[in-house]
């Protein structure tokens, strides 16, 4: 057999192809969610290489929010979550019952192959969820 021939199967840890269903493109020149919601605070610099949490962390510490009790990190912290949603949102869908959408989570957990049904996409990815998520129980979500 030759060097490089494509006759066997590829192991399951390698990225899958994308196909153009499964390309997340963002415009350039538009805020994301998250940098929406960071904007509002002047003294902050969003860094957004940085996981999302830790940001919001530095956010707090930036303008010497209380963790307990601090009626402005609370009120930051609904905005934060909502930002957060929104950002799923626009890199995945908001149809959950959408298979398209579906894949493209696939895709980024890179889950080759992927899942043909809803319920197996949902059972799937789930598994990378920490804790584990109900996804396969009876939830609203399923």
């Amino acid at each position: 057999m030759a060097l490089g021939c494509n006759s066997q199967k590829r192991p399951r840890t390698k990225k899958p192809q994308p196909s153009q269903k499964n390309i997340i493109v963002q415009p350039l020149g538009v805020k994301t969610p998250l940098e929406g919601f960071f904007s509002r605070y002047p003294k902050f610099r969003f860094q957004p290489s940085n996981s999302p949490v830790a940001e919001f962390d530095r956010l707090c510490e930036t303008y010497d929010w209380e963790r307990y009790n601090d009626p402005k990190r609370r009120a930051a912290r609904e905005d934060f979550h909502f930002a957060m949603k929104g950002e799923f949102d626009s890199l995945y869908g908001s149809d959950e019952k959408d298979i398209n959408n579906w894949h493209k989570l696939c895709f980024v957990l890179r889950i080759d192959p992927l899942p043909d049904t809803l319920q197996a996409c949902r059972a799937v990815s789930c598994r990378f969820s920490e804790p584990p998520c109900p996804c396969t129980k009876s939830s609203s979500f399923v």
